[in-house]
C-alpha cells in the first residue's frame, strides 16, 4: 500500500541520515579563517541570548551550530543558525510557569537564526531521535556555559544512546 511504502521510504532516509550521523568527522581544516568565524559566531548566538535571559533568571547552559557548516556544504552567503538549551529559573519551573522563548531572527551581529529550548525539551527532542536536535551532539561548533562543561560533555560521549533509541 501507498502508506506502508512511505513508511519503508522514510525508515531507510533515517537510517541513511543516521549513519552520516554516526560517521561525521568535523570539518577539515579547509579555510582556517572559516572555522575561527563559525565559532566566533556561535559564541555571540550564546551571549546574545544569555543576555536576554540572565535579567529573568534563566540560565543559558549550551549553544550549538546546526546546519549547512557541519557538512561542509556552507557557500559564503550560508547563514550560521543554532539551537540553545536553558535552565528555567527556579520558581517558573515548580510553578510550570515556562517561558519559551520563540525562534530568534535575525537579532544577531550576523545573519542566523537560533532555537532556544529548555533542558527538558532538548532532551526530549534527543530521546525521539530528531535529526535536527540529534546534530546538535556532533558538532565541534558549541559554546558550553561556565560550569556546564562536564554535563555537556558526558551527553556528547554517550551520544550513541540517542540514536539507538531511533531505531
Amino acid at each position: 500500500s501507498v502508506k506502508n511504502t512511505r513508511l519503508i521510504f522514510f525508515y531507510i532516509f533515517d537510517i541513511i541520515i543516521i549513519e552520516r550521523l554516526r560517521n561525521f568527522v568535523p570539518q577539515k581544516v579547509r579555510d582556517i579563517q572559516m572555522i575561527k568565524t563559525t565559532y566566533e559566531i556561535v559564541n555571540d548566538h550564546h551571549q546574545q541570548i544569555k543576555e536576554k535571559m540572565e535579567p529573568i533568571g534563566d540560565k543559558l547552559i549550551y549553544t550549538a551550530l546546526f546546519g549547512s557548516q557541519n557538512y561542509n556544504l556552507d557557500t559564503e552567503t550560508s547563514d550560521v543558525d543554532t539551537h540553545s538549551m536553558y535552565l528555567p529559573h527556579p520558581q517558573r519551573i515548580i510553578t510550570n510557569d515556562m517561558i519559551h522563548y520563540p525562534m530568534i531572527e535575525g537579532s544577531f551581529v550576523y545573519d542566523g537564526n537560533s532555537d532556544v529550548k529548555t533542558v527538558h525539551d532538548m532532551l526530549e527532542q534527543f530521546r525521539k531521535g530528531n535529526l535536527n536536535f540529534l546534530e546538535l551532539l556532533w558538532t565541534p561548533y558549541i559554546t558550553v556555559a561556565p560550569g556546564w562543561e562536564y554535563w555537556i560533555h558526558y551527553l556528547r560521549k554517550n551520544r550513541e544512546v540517542f540514536l539507538e533509541e531511533k531505531r
